[in-house]
């Protein structure tokens, strides 16, 4: 990575307050299921460009992996995010990711909002822009391919030296120049359909960095539907840093997620990263990278592949000190229809705390250090068509019944 982009990635590793994940209400009976599968994926900002690969940088992830279950919601916020040195920030995020009916069919919908987002300074020349509401929806509709995309804003305003001046919907669309800073454009989208496929994908702002070669997009809606046989889908996802903020009802990050697609990655991984990260005041991780692969081989096998990995990470005010953590999943279907499972490549290269280094448990066995932590190292938990992994799983004895995992794997096929 360049020292240019160095720098602004590490402020712009989200400030991250209240991220909260909301799953949708219990219920009393199995939810339906379709011969369609949903995907929906929303993110509070994603960065790309310069040394970082593309579509990198995702936060504030609300997530329905592919299922063909419905109704189903995903939800998540972060109070702030700030972006330094690139002179952007954006206030209170929410992301939403939903599978559900519609009339005469279903749905995939995204939607995300920011309630402000200022890119520049106020002195020299700043735009900023609230009420920022985005929404991709793919549908289908008396069988029929439907893709939608939306956007609004409450108002947008560019102050220079304290005088401030309306811009129009118009300015933004086109791309609004701040000077010193880059270009700031509204709501870029794109809708695909075809008789099996269905895909919607909008960017409420997309942030233009021309000094860093860098772009930051606001706001990030994707909705997908597929039309395929069961025995023909993927799902599993990787994922770091998750915890309950010691309330059972709901769950906070994770702070980078990767699913995968319903019809599979063609063989190929494909990753997302985060330079620096944190959960409240509960988990910070640095140099987190996750991935998934999966694809149908030769002779009628299929084969699903999940890993999350981060260099190192920090809880309770650093007494509690991970490096190394990575955990994989790897589940493969044979041409008999028998599956095989692994973890294999699931490990923790270093525990420490309160300074001292402490040997690992036993896979799936907890080690209980009173007054500090109950840690259970590669927890795995296998399911009907596939497993989970979960690398580093730490119950916080300080008070708090924060339950924290750090890095988690699961995959599927079929």
């Amino acid at each position: 990575m360049s020292a240019r982009l160095r720098g602004t990635v590490g402020a712009l590793a989200c400030v991250m307050a209240a991220v909260v994940m909301v799953e949708g209400p219990a219920q009393a009976a199995a939810l339906p299921t379709t011969e369609y599968f949903f995907s929906v994926g929303t993110y509070g900002t994603e960065v790309s460009g310069g040394d970082l690969p593309i579509n990198s940088g995702r936060t504030v992830p609300a997530i329905v992996k592919c299922t063909s279950t419905f109704p189903l919601t995903r939800q998540n916020r972060a109070a702030q995010l700030n972006y330094g040195a690139a002179g952007v920030r954006v206030g209170a995020v929410t992301t939403e990711s939903r599978s559900q009916a519609v009339p005469n069919g279903l749905a995939s919908v995204s939607t995300a909002t920011a309630s402000d987002v200022s890119v520049g300074d106020p002195l020299t020349g700043q735009l900023r822009i609230t009420g920022l509401r985005v929404r991709s929806i793919a549908a289908f509709v008396n069988d029929q391919p439907k893709p939608t995309t939306s956007g609004s804003i409450v108002s947008a305003t560019f102050t220079v030296a304290g005088t401030p001046t309306t811009v129009t919907l118009d300015q933004l669309r086109e791309g609004f120049g701040v000077p010193g800073v880059g270009t700031v454009s509204f709501l870029v989208g794109s809708k695909k359909a075809s008789p099996n496929a269905v895909l919607a994908q909008a960017i409420g702002l997309r942030v233009d960095l021309p000094a860093t070669d860098t772009r930051i997009n606001v706001a990030r809606t994707i909705a997908r539907m597929d039309k395929i046989p069961f025995n023909r889908s993927f799902g599993g996802f990787a994922s770091i840093a998750e915890t309950n903020l010691g309330d059972e009802t709901a769950t906070s990050g994770p702070l980078v997620s990767k699913p995968h697609p319903c019809i599979g990655t063609g063989g190929v991984w494909k990753t997302e990263s985060l330079a620096r990260g944190s959960l409240e005041d509960v988990i910070s991780v640095k140099n987190a990278v996750v991935g998934v692969r999966s694809g149908h081989l030769p002779n009628n096998v299929s084969d699903a592949r999940s890993s999350a990995a981060v260099e190192s990470a920090s809880l309770l005010d650093g007494r509690i000190r991970l490096s190394g953590v990575r955990a994989t999943a790897i589940v493969t279907r044979g041409a008999t229809g028998k599956y095989t499972r692994s973890s294999v490549g699931t490990t923790i290269a270093r525990l420490i705390v309160d300074g001292d280094v402490i040997n690992l448990p036993p896979p799936g066995q907890p080690l209980v250090i009173e007054g500090v932590v109950k840690f259970t190292f590669a927890e795995v938990t296998p399911t009907r068509k596939g497993l989970t992994v979960t690398a580093a799983r730490l119950e916080l004895l300080d008070g708090s019944e924060n339950v924290v995992t750090v890095a988690t794997a699961a995959a599927r096929v079929g």
